[in-house]
């Protein structure tokens, strides 16, 4: 009798199942581990750790420099850095109450209840996430200005008064909060529809009424994701740049990441400063997440999903359907319709002017042709272009082999690279965007990184990986091991198998990644403004650099052609997901 084609010889690395061993050689389970690993703890260990080094140096990057303490005792003894720390944490924490009770309150809303119009309400919420941070507070300056705002321009002609001055902390507090409520919203989606409603019921049978039920039962399960929205919310917040500059700055509103600007820019640079407040920044992350992790360790009491099928109810509304809708309606006008119309009403004009009959006549589209002959735009958007694209490439690629080792292999040490790829979660980009500085201008390399485009992607890499990770670990879990299994047993090498049976699974995770990946790269300033050159310029770097310099209306029509081309970017890989069958959402 004939023996049968001879199967890959097993490594002593085995995972076992239904009686056979299923052969993965230890040398390319290590090998995939050990790059993955050093490239991961390269880029998140190496730039915090280059940080931290600074911030006990007397003079960094001078041929003098000694360690010392005198850093932290100059700032912690300065009543400035009491001020920047209240100032920071109120800025903050106000923003993620009021982003994270907004996004949580309409995602319940969408998840929910039965309320119509749910396509619309979806695209009403998150496309102010779409819109650059840059551009969306510029988007309001041109509305709220006291000087130049559109509606408090129409407020001082029909009352004498204006309505609303932006350059304050409750301006702050609206632009930031109405930015990130999407990212809770989209949070809360996922932490609504996995409820199980027999609970809600049973609340409702023993006496409870609507608003009962929703704060005895559903906000109470829901606290550990609506937990984790604020969280990521105040670290986005408190290391934003775009609305402490454009806003707080001029109103002489300062908070740690307006002051470590300051400090990078001024001359000599105060290295050694900067490096002490992007300490804090770091302490107050951390902190952040030690407490939500204290206030929801006891994540077995918040489990609704069991071995039983449940569906979750929509709770009706009844006369206030269309009400709830309106919303999402005035939600989609306030905080995506009016800043982007402000905008594309200043690119249109050849110097700025509040909206008026006697204008209209001046309306121009010169400005579009002017965008491309400015010094090195059509250079940032090529950069742009390139940066988003090998950023959401790239990472993609690392977490995808990172979560097929923290998920489906038993390999020892798969903890830390678990470890590893979450550590920047904890580091506001502005964090690992100085860190990065510091460490490519002391790295003894045989080339030069400093100012070059490469260094900017691999800091968004950096600060995506923890996001990546999220997308692909949740689409791996999905994929039973049997189906590995039999491709193995058909004798296919695993190279072969991860290619035709995970990727071909993976792609709703990829897709959805690689997208996320390219809008927040379009979006980024925070993580860029300490590592760009003239040559490696981005395009949100670009509209910031000519709204500082008073080329609004140039500015106006940068952005506007920076979101078309996010929107074009999202509508191209839409349109191949849908080819291919697949459902894409972020």
């Amino acid at each position: 009798m004939q023996s049968g084609p001879a199967g890959p010889r097993p490594g002593p690395l085995m995972r076992k199942a239904a009686g056979f061993a299923l052969p993965f050689s230890l040398s390319a389970e290590a090998m995939i581990l050990i790059v993955v690993a050093i490239i991961v703890g390269y880029l998140a260990v190496v730039p915090l750790a280059t940080l931290l080094i600074s911030s006990f140096q007397s003079g960094f990057l001078m041929p003098s420099s000694e360690w010392t303490l005198a850093n932290f005792q100059r700032f912690f003894s300065n009543s400035i850095f009491y001020q920047l720390l209240g100032t920071s944490v109120l800025y903050a924490m106000s923003t993620t109450v009021v982003a994270t009770v907004l996004g949580v309150g309409l995602g319940w809303l969408y998840a929910r209840s039965d309320m119509p119009a749910k396509k619309f309400a979806f695209i009403a919420v998150i496309t102010p996430f779409i819109i650059p941070g840059v551009l969306y507070a510029i988007g309001w300056i041109l509305l709220l200005s006291p000087r130049i705002g559109i509606v408090n321009a129409f407020s001082f002609g029909l009352t004498g008064h204006t309505l609303f001055d932006i350059y304050s902390m409750p301006g702050m507090i609206l632009v930031e909060a109405l930015h990130n409520a999407p990212l809770a919203f989209l949070m809360s989606i996922s932490v609504f529809s996995s409820i199980d409603s027999s609970l809600e019921e049973a609340a409702y049978i023993a006496g409870f009424g609507p608003f009962g039920v929703f704060r005895r039962v559903t906000l109470r399960l829901a606290w550990p994701g609506i937990l984790g929205a604020g969280l990521l919310i105040f670290i986005r917040v408190i290391s934003s740049f775009e609305v402490a500059q454009l806003i707080g700055t001029p109103a002489h509103i300062f908070v740690f990441v307006s002051q470590i600007y300051a400090a990078i820019q001024s001359f000599p640079p105060k290295y050694g400063q900067a490096s002490v407040i992007g300490d804090v920044l770091l302490v107050l992350c951390v902190l952040g997440l030690y407490f939500s992790n204290r206030l929801t360790r006891n994540r077995g009491k918040y489990a609704t999903i069991s071995g039983k099928n449940f569906k979750p109810v929509a709770t009706p509304l009844g006369k206030w359907r269309w009400p709830c809708a309106g919303i999402f309606f005035l939600m989609f006008l306030i905080t995506a319709l009016s800043p982007f119309l402000a905008i594309l009403w200043a690119s249109v004009l050849p110097a700025y002017e509040v909206p008026s009959l006697d204008v209209l006549h001046r309306l121009t589209y010169v400005n579009y042709l002017n965008v491309f002959r400015y010094p090195d735009i059509l250079q940032s958007v090529i950069n742009s272009l390139i940066a988003a694209l090998a950023t959401a490439a790239i990472t993609m690629v690392l977490t995808t082999f990172a979560a097929y080792i923290t998920v489906k292999t038993k390999i020892r040490g798969r903890w830390l690279l678990d470890l590893l790829v979450f550590v920047p979660i904890a580091m506001p980009g502005i964090i690992i965007g100085i860190g990065i500085l510091f460490w490519y201008l002391i790295a003894p390399l045989p080339f030069s990184l400093y100012g070059t485009l490469t260094l900017l992607i691999i800091a968004f890499v950096t600060t995506h990986i923890p996001y990546g990770m999220r997308y692909m670990t949740s689409g791996m879990i999905q994929i039973k091991d049997e189906l590995e299994e039999a491709g193995l047993v058909a004798g296919a090498v695993w190279f072969t198998v991860f290619r035709k049976i995970y990727m071909p699974l993976l792609m709703p995770s990829l897709l959805a990644g690689f997208v996320y990946t390219i809008i927040t790269v379009f979006r980024e300033v925070s993580t860029a403004i300490f590592l760009y050159s003239p040559k490696s310029q981005l395009l949100s770097i670009a509209v910031y650099t000519l709204w500082e310099n008073g080329a609004f209306p140039i500015a106006a029509a940068a952005g506007i052609l920076t979101v078309l081309m996010v929107l074009a970017l999202f509508g191209a890989i839409h349109l191949i997901a849908k080819r291919r069958g697949i459902s894409l959402t972020i």
